[in-house]
């Protein structure tokens, strides 16, 4: 999918795109951490109920930043690409 023009409906495609993968991410570290400690003292510490809120949580923190400084690289890129073909 390509899209053409830098505008809102990107910003929103982005922040749930980069926050889903950085919950998706903070997850897989929560339960590679909790095997890790599994195979050290044989008692699996992985709660649903702490690490999936703390996940979201670091997810929206990381997420949404990261996919506005995507969004306004993209919207500069877009407006130099704008003004060098308008010079032309």
């Amino acid at each position: 999918m390509k899209i053409h023009k830098v505008g809102f409906n990107l910003m929103i495609l982005l922040m749930v795109y980069c926050s889903m993968s950085m919950i998706i991410i903070s997850l897989m570290a929560y339960l590679c951490a909790a095997i890790f400690i599994f195979f050290d003292t044989g008692i699996f510490d992985f709660n649903w109920g702490l690490d999936g809120p703390s996940s979201i949580k670091a997810g929206l923190a990381a997420g949404i930043p990261a996919s506005v400084g995507i969004w306004i690289l993209s919207k500069l890129k877009e407006q130099k690409e704008k003004s060098s073909s308008s010079k032309d």
